[in-house]
């Protein structure tokens, strides 16, 4: 499958971030258990860019095609922010790890009250479950950006070197994006 996405001019600036919305079709062992072939696989992401390019809501082909889970199920599914090379600024992976680091401070805590006799094992247990959801609706619907480095080259690339408004396809390989096929909207 050959598509030429519409890029930026080299004329342009360097852009410090871009955000993308991201359709992911597994190959092999999908998410849900079953098997895909590298063929059907692109048949399926070769239809989803067709229904996207013919003005098919993005949100909705998400949920229809989008093979991860986190893509369908986010506050803004299948938006990824992506800062480019030498951008600092808080990623999501800074934020994980503030949480992480909430969480044991927050497990701590709780097991000093059980160990007390203030708290029930059984009542620290759902406290630090009610925590944990918490924790995990904030990263859901944090959109903080993540490293162009951390994030497969092929997927950095196309982000990149997308207009904003143009949806451009990543093929599956192990190398430029081991997760699937892509299709990719940018939106910023």
């Amino acid at each position: 499958m050959d598509i030429v996405p519409q890029v930026s001019s080299s004329q342009d600036p360097p852009l410090l971030e871009v955000a993308i919305r991201r359709i992911v079709i597994a190959v092999g062992l999908t998410p849900m258990g079953g098997q895909r072939s590298q063929e059907e696989a692109e048949t399926l992401a070769a239809q989803a860019l067709k229904e996207a390019q013919g003005g098919a809501d993005f949100g909705a082909l998400i949920a229809k095609y989008s093979d991860s889970r986190s893509s369908r199920e986010a506050t803004a599914p299948g938006l990824i922010v992506i800062l480019n090379h030498g951008v600092q600024g808080e990623t999501f992976q800074s934020f994980l790890l503030s949480l992480n680091e909430r969480a044991a401070r927050r497990e701590e805590e709780l097991g000093g009250l059980v160990r007390s006799g203030r708290l029930s094992p059984e009542q620290a247990e759902v406290e630090m479950n009610n925590f944990l959801d918490q924790c995990q609706d904030e990263a859901e619907s944090a959109a903080l950006p993540h490293p162009r480095s951390t994030l497969p080259r092929g997927l950095g690339d196309l982000a990149f070197s997308l207009e904003k408004g143009c949806i451009g396809i990543l093929p599956w390989s192990t190398e430029i994006s081991p997760e699937g096929w892509q299709v990719v909207l940018r939106e910023k």
